[in-house]
Formats: structure tokens, C-alpha cells, sequence
């Protein structure tokens, strides 16, 4: 575990900055190579182009044992190149929801796992949600992970610490993702709407899954019920969509790749406005049915959540919360949960310390 050096983070960084590239002459020896492969002056844009997002899906989107690049991509990535828009969330959650999944299953969950997935879309997301990395003098345009990336952004986070971060809740930016608004307001899904409010429906609408890479194929369901809060709206029962899921064909897979992304279906999505208080966002009848789902989770897995009986005497030097928690105030994910698991850490903590005396 390296330990933490800086307090802050380095004024610049080899990360692109959003803006355009400029475009350059190309070299004698890149010359030679378009010229042998016969292509012309006005596509050598977009071969480049689409050469560097086959590298970029094989080995950053869909990562695979090994590090090839796959021929199926090259069509795909010529077409990336051209303008088509294509919807890789769907595929790329579908895995990360796989790979988790089999993260969980496994006997040794902290061991040496023989299985690839895009573990750095999951720590992109903690950094968003949980303020795991120091924040950059300038916000990048672009894709937000780019505003997580680079030497020295991450801070350091001991055992204790990271179970206390997510378990605490206190640092949760439930409303990281929530489009800013002042009013509740309805979106209709039409031809008109944008590229970004087509996104936002994509990601709040419950289906299945899919994807395809190799001999791994994965249709598995997808329901925003369970993460309202994320949404801005109050967290009820986590509904599922129900009944057996279906064969995973390929047809169903590209069956329900086309459900995800259907447009222009004219359905309406409520919007809330954003809350003050969102982690108390919660309906009796949620915090009842964690009552009961609950049961004795902590203990059964204690060893996986307490694996280490004394909390280090420093504590991280966070940078100062982004204002969603009013202040920095201790918030709780459910209120029946983090009582517990304090008291499960000074148990812990009480009987390693008796072990010691004799």
C-alpha cells in the first residue's frame, strides 16, 4: 500500500484538456504506409482514426485476457470513424455488471481473479460519487473521467478509511449525475430530442442488458429502481423486472441492445427538481424491507468487511466536500445500517485487543 505523498494535487497534468486537436503534417514514414495500403489523401483522417478506436475499444472498453485487438471491432470502429453514433453504456455496464457478479460468486473475492472487465469505468464512477481523488484546478471538458485520471490524483485511502467512506456515507454525492434544475419538468422522447436527453433515457429505462465479446455473451437486467436517489427521486422498493430472464441467444441480444436505445418512443420521464437532503430520500416501506433483508449480512461477511482490527491514528486529508451534504454533516445510507457496523468494528477491534493480552 503506497502511502500518501501530496495533499493536493499537481497543477498539470499529460491528460488532454477537452480542446480540439490541431491537426499536423504527416510523417515521411506514415506517408509511406497510406500510400502502400492505397489509401487516399482525404481518408487518411479517418483510417487513423478509426485504427486508434479499434486499440481503444479492445484494450480500454472491452478488455479481454491477453490484450488483442479483434477483428470484430474493425468494421465497427471504421463506422465509429465515419459519424455513427453507437451506444456502448449498454455493453460496456452489461460486463461491468458480469464481472461483478462474478466477483461475488467467487470463494476467494479478494484473490487473483482469471477475468476481465472495465474495472476503470467502476473506479471512475466511486470518484465521482464518493470524492476518491482530488479535484483538478480546471475541470477537463469532456467525459468526467478524465477529471479522475493522470500521476497523484487519487487519494490515499487505508483499509479503515475506504469501508468508513463508503458505509458512512458522509462524503455520497447522491446527485453527481442529476441534470441541474431549479423545477420539476417532464421530457417527451421524440425525434427532436437531443443527444443528451436520448442518453438520460436510456440510462432511466428498465430492460435487459446485452452483450458480445468473444465467446462471452451477457444479457442481464437493468432496473434504475433500484438507485432512485441517483435520479433525484425517493428510494422505494427495488423492483426488478420480473419473470425469467430471457435465453441468451443472439438474437436476443440484439433484440434488447435495440430496446436500450429505441428512440423516439414518446414516453414521458418526470424530472425532480434537485433536493437539499437527498440521502433521507428513502420510504418507510424501504426502510423496513432493509430491516428485514439485512438480517445478519455484517456478520456472515465480517471477515471480508473488517480486516483490520485497529484504525490507522492519521486520517486522509480530504479536499473540501462539493457542497451536496450540507456541509460536510455525517449522513447515513439507512439509518438502521451504519449503527451497526460500528459496533461490529469496536467488537472487533475490543476482542483482537484481548487476544493480545494473552
Amino acid at each position: 500500500t503506497r502511502k500518501q505523498k501530496k495533499a493536493s494535487r499537481s497543477k498539470s497534468t499529460q491528460n488532454p484538456d477537452g480542446s480540439k486537436i490541431q491537426a499536423r503534417e504527416w510523417s515521411s514514414r506514415e506517408s509511406m504506409l497510406f500510400a502502400e495500403l492505397g489509401i487516399r489523401d482525404d481518408l487518411k483522417d479517418e483510417t487513423y482514426l478509426a485504427a486508434f478506436l479499434s486499440c481503444w475499444l479492445c484494450l480500454f472498453v472491452f478488455p479481454q485476457k491477453g490484450s488483442f485487438l479483434r477483428p470484430g471491432v474493425f468494421r465497427v470502429a471504421s463506422l465509429m470513424a465515419a459519424g455513427t453514433i453507437y451506444s456502448l453504456a449498454v455493453p460496456v455496464l452489461a460486463n461491468i455488471y458480469h464481472g461483478l457478479g462474478l466477483i461475488t460468486k467467487a470463494s476467494n473475492p479478494i484473490g487473483r481473479m482469471d477475468f476481465h472487465f472495465s474495472m476503470h469505468y467502476v473506479h471512475g464512477w466511486l470518484a465521482h460519487y464518493f470524492g476518491t481523488h482530488y479535484p483538478l484546478p480546471t475541470e477537463v471538458r469532456g467525459p468526467k473521467m478524465t477529471n479522475f485520471s493522470g500521476e497523484g490524483g487519487s487519494i490515499y485511502f487505508g483499509e479503515y478509511e475506504a469501508r468508513e467512506l463508503i458505509h458512512n456515507g458522509a462524503r455520497i454525492q447522491w446527485h453527481a449525475s442529476l441534470q441541474n434544475r431549479s423545477k420539476h419538468e417532464r421530457m417527451v422522447d421524440t425525434h427532436d430530442s437531443s443527444f443528451l436527453q436520448t442518453s438520460y433515457f436510456v440510462s432511466m429505462r428498465s430492460c435487459y442488458l446485452s452483450s458480445r465479446c468473444e465467446n462471452i455473451w451477457i444479457i442481464t437486467s437493468y432496473s434504475p429502481y433500484r438507485f432512485g436517489r441517483q435520479f433525484g427521486f425517493y428510494q422505494d422498493l427495488p423492483n426488478d423486472i420480473g419473470g425469467m430472464p430471457p435465453a441468451i441467444t443472439l438474437d436476443n441480444i440484439l433484440y434488447h441492445w435495440r430496446i436500450c436505445t429505441r428512440r423516439n418512443t414518446l414516453s414521458e420521464l418526470y424530472l425532480p427538481a434537485r433536493s437539499l437532503e437527498p440521502c433521507k430520500h428513502v420510504t418507510q416501506r424501504f426502510t423496513d424491507w432493509w430491516t428485514t433483508k439485512h438480517e445478519t449480512y455484517f456478520e456472515d461477511n465480517r471477515h471480508h468487511l473488517v480486516s483490520s482490527a485497529i484504525p490507522p491514528p492519521s486520517q486522509p486529508r480530504l479536499p473540501k466536500n462539493r457542497g451536496s451534504n450540507l456541509g460536510g454533516k455525517e449522513i447515513r445510507l439507512v439509518e438502521v445500517m451504519a449503527p451497526n457496523l460500528e459496533g461490529e468494528v469496536k467488537e472487533h477491534k475490543d476482542e483482537s485487543d484481548s487476544n493480545k493480552r494473552y
